[in-house]
């Protein structure tokens, strides 16, 4: 690290200033060129280097998130890998929330706030509900909100599935959305974190709501989830965007297609975002590559589909 050749030049060396900028320059200080240089590529717009921190501001949305140390899987180090974090599903939910007036969002497996945070700043009018177990990302999702001075985020240092209580969950810290009530990683060096657990229906903040829009990216507990929601998929028919990989459902002992046949129970229709429209898929099958869908009710989203 840059800062370790600093010490080790301080403490002592045969090499001259000059050669010692010449060795860091070429080692460390042309990196900051480069991430120049790529950055109109990507949906990261500006990175600010301030004491001890690292801010990464979005092209697209007027908001910036501190960056996690090791975190090498984060949202924002996966836009600058690959140019984009998940742009479909994420125009598609915009145009979807836009026609509601007062959008109440639930944000389930919120994470360092990447989603809440951009629908929090882009809907000044919506109500948003944040949950995410992890003490140390839950503090990180909080720092978010405030980084961005949002006054329309709820948080819940709690995980959301079909009982109350405990339960540990499998963290790692070099990829913290990939956080799970199972090991899906099976590496021996993740740690375990014992955090709360409740129903969605059981949170007394949403007892008087009527919840329009859920978002659920639990890494394999989906189904569970859901479970514990039975009385808002019943009552309010929120629109539903839910990150399915069969990969996780079978860590968990269910098939994806079990948590489409559960939700479309209730009266929805699957859909994928397909840049600017909505394509109706019937299942999720062995050929499904989309791991992002969206569940419209036939009856309270027809107003939805007329329109997109």
């Amino acid at each position: 690290m840059f800062s370790d050749d600093r010490i080790g030049f301080k403490k002592g060396t045969d090499k001259t200033k000059w050669e010692f900028s010449h060795e860091v320059y070429e080692k460390w200080h042309a990196l900051l060129f480069d991430y120049a240089k790529i950055l109109n590529e990507t949906e990261i717009e500006k990175i600010e280097i301030e004491d001890n921190l690292v801010i990464m501001k979005l092209r697209n949305y007027p908001i910036k998130f501190l960056a996690r140390e090791g975190d090498e899987r984060s949202m924002l180090l996966d836009i600058l890998n690959y140019d984009k974090y998940e742009s479909n599903q994420m125009g598609m939910i915009s145009k979807i929330l836009q026609l509601f007036s007062r959008p109440v969002i639930c944000d389930i497996g919120a994470n360092m706030g990447f989603t809440s945070c951009i629908w929090g700043g882009k809907f000044s009018e919506a109500q948003i509900f944040a949950f995410e177990p992890i003490k140390s990302t839950y503090d990180l999702l909080n720092k978010n909100i405030q980084l961005n001075k949002l006054s329309n985020i709820n948080t819940f240092n709690v995980g959301i599935s079909n009982k109350i209580g405990e339960e540990i969950f499998y963290f790692y810290p070099w990829c913290t959305a990939n956080t799970s009530l199972t090991n899906l990683q099976h590496r021996e060096d993740c740690l375990k974190n014992k955090a709360a657990i409740n129903c969605l229906d059981n949170i007394d903040e949403l007892k008087s709501k009527k919840v329009d829009f859920l978002k659920i990216d639990v890494e394999g507990n989906e189904y569970f989830a859901l479970q514990g929601a039975t009385r808002i998929l019943g009552e309010d028919h929120p629109v539903i965007s839910i990150e399915i990989l069969r990969k996780y459902s079978k860590e968990f002992g269910y098939v994806a297609s079990d948590v489409v046949n559960f939700i479309k129970q209730y009266g929805y229709d699957m859909f994928i975002a397909d840049k600017d429209k909505l394509v109706q898929l019937d299942n999720i099958t062995e050929e499904t590559k989309e791991v992002n869908f969206i569940f419209l009710h036939r009856d309270e989203h027809s107003f939805i589909k007329c329109q997109l």
